[in-house]
């Protein structure tokens, strides 16, 4: 039995191998059938991919990329690479081939294991800029048998080679190459250490993340929180993610593998709780009258919660979970409630990519109250902006904090803030989610209008819409056709007009334009977590701001 070594996450790991061989470390659906991975078998698998990576001429210190889903793979690879004292570099799997490269030049990869034949096709599109890529790997090697134009090579040939030697990464070499999220500038690349790896230890009992405890993650692996919550929380607490048969979990799989923590971005949970209001409008008679009673008033126990709210959480796939892990961005205070009546507590976790996850939890509330991890320290400046210590480090968060009673409360990104008439500013999501609690609007981004006030940019909900729009008769083809009926225009005017009622006179919405398609990742208007990229959608319909009424 080796002694417990904190000194990396390699070095935990191997603790974790000897200390538990046969706990559960990993659960994921292939061919429709569910397998667990155990730390034993895990821990072989890391030293031979290890000692493979160093056999293909690769030393410690370079950037091996990684793109792909989460997945047992994938997350071998990062293990296997921080085993070698090589970085792992986290790529999303979503970009085009364009953005792919353009993370990779920035981290210098000098390696790359593709998740599948997508991801080597965007490797040899761009394979002229990349010179320095000397072996590429793919997961699933479907397709790619026979290509000659590049030089690619099945990963489980890779993870077949003989068991290598000890770790060759210290605590203060990089222990994982990550790109910020990109909210307001393009993506920066940042290496974080293994020691600030570790320093997330911290974080695992206030966010209810302990041994056993099965978790699926709707966050990419790209994702600072996604990385978190696959690689490191199983070596540091001994979570068991679960990992579906595609890039994320689908709600089946969630019902499936019943999972006791679900991590997402807020925007899918909202998602979630307007899908289960339509359906609900779908119930006929007395079930729809309790589905939507309850909705109104339900409470975490009780005969209702038993006949109506323990069906739903499991039709969500939520039967088993007891808490619900979101990112920064907040949820509308609707889909808190919804949350809080199917009886699970809902966490939203304040991350930084320098510190390679969590550094503190607020909860999914109107002035939501930010606590930091043991270990980690605030400084706020002026005018509320807030600064967290990392050990000797202090970084700018960017973030606008308001101090009432000795804590910290999340007011916005500084860089989001509106002006409203009068000079007063305010965080735009404090608007949006009185729009968003509508049942026809999937998100809302408000901006200053270059006539004063408040312009709300409004993208519908097509689930909820399209059944709205058979019940009524109105004919449409498209979400661009229903953004264009004068009869979904009154409806929207109609929620605009209740958000107003509810809304301080100065944040009221004076104009609204909607938007004829979903906001989408692809385009650049959200990042790979779903935060809106709000810059770069009021450019894009910046001709909308200027023309139309306004709203009555």
């Amino acid at each position: 039995m080796v002694a417990v070594n904190d000194d990396t996450v390699a070095h935990r790991l191997a603790w974790r191998a000897q200390a538990h061989p046969d706990a559960v470390a990993f659960l994921q659906k292939r061919h429709g059938i569910w397998r667990a991975w155990r730390w034993g078998e895990h821990a072989a698998r890391v030293r031979a991919l290890a000692a493979a990576l160093r056999a293909a001429g690769l030393s410690a210190g370079e950037a091996v990329g990684i793109a792909s889903g989460a997945r047992v793979e994938a997350v071998a690879a990062v293990h296997a690479c921080q085993h070698a004292g090589m970085v792992p570099v986290l790529l999303n799997a979503n970009l085009a081939a364009g953005g792919l490269a353009t993370l990779a030049q920035q981290a210098g990869i000098a390696a790359l294991v593709a998740e599948d034949q997508e991801q080597v096709d965007k490797f040899a599109d761009v394979q002229t800029r990349l010179p320095q890529v000397r072996a590429v790997w793919v997961v699933d090697p479907k397709g790619t048998r026979g290509y000659r134009h590049v030089n690619v090579r099945p990963f489980e040939a890779l993870a077949a080679q003989a068991a290598g030697d000890g770790v060759a990464a210290g605590p203060r070499a990089p222990g994982v190459g990550l790109f910020s999220a990109g909210v307001h500038r393009e993506p920066r690349f940042v290496t974080v250490a293994h020691a600030e790896l570790l320093r997330l230890q911290t974080s695992g009992a206030p966010i209810g993340l302990a041994e056993g405890v099965r978790c699926a993650s709707l966050f990419s692996l790209a994702d600072p929180l996604g990385h978190f919550l696959a690689a490191v929380a199983p070596v540091l607490f001994g979570v068991v993610p679960c990992f579906g048969e595609s890039r994320l979990p689908t709600v089946a799989e969630l019902r499936q593998c019943a999972p006791e923590a679900v991590a997402l971005p807020a925007r899918l949970l909202d998602q979630l709780r307007r899908e289960t209001s339509a359906r609900a409008g779908r119930t006929r008679g007395l079930g729809q009258r309790l589905i939507q009673r309850w909705i109104a008033i339900g409470q975490p126990h009780g005969w209702m919660h038993a006949v109506v709210g323990r069906p739903v959480a499991a039709a969500l796939g939520l039967g088993a979970c007891r808490a619900v892990i979101t990112g920064y961005e907040r949820m509308t205070p609707v889909s808190a409630r919804f949350l809080t009546r199917l009886g699970m507590a809902t966490r939203g976790l304040y991350g930084l990519v320098e510190a390679g996850g969590p550094v503190g939890l607020f909860e999914q509330a109107e002035a939501p109250a930010l606590r930091l991890f043991e270990g980690y320290g605030a400084e706020v400046g002026p005018g509320g902006r807030l600064a967290v210590r990392l050990g000797e480090r202090v970084v700018d968060t960017g973030d606008r904090v308001d101090l009432a009673g000795g804590e910290l409360h999340l007011v916005g990104r500084e860089a989001e803030m509106l002006t409203l008439p009068g000079g007063s500013r305010v965080a735009p999501a404090v608007i949006e989610a009185e729009l968003q609690a509508s049942p026809y609007i999937n998100q809302a981004v408000a901006v200053g209008g270059p006539a004063g006030g408040v312009t709300a940019l409004v993208e519908l909900d097509e689930v909820t819409l399209r059944e709205w729009a058979r019940a009524h008769g109105l004919a449409f083809t498209t979400l661009r056709s229903l953004a264009a009926s004068s009869e979904v225009a009154r409806l929207i005017d109609q929620a605009v007009a209740e958000a107003n009622q509810r809304l301080p006179a100065p944040m009221r919405i004076v104009r609204t334009r909607l938007l004829p398609r979903p906001l989408d990742a692809a385009n650049g208007e959200l990042t790979p977590a779903l935060a809106l990229r709000r810059a770069i959608v009021r450019n894009r319909y910046a001709h909308q701001l200027v023309a139309g009424g306004e709203v009555s």
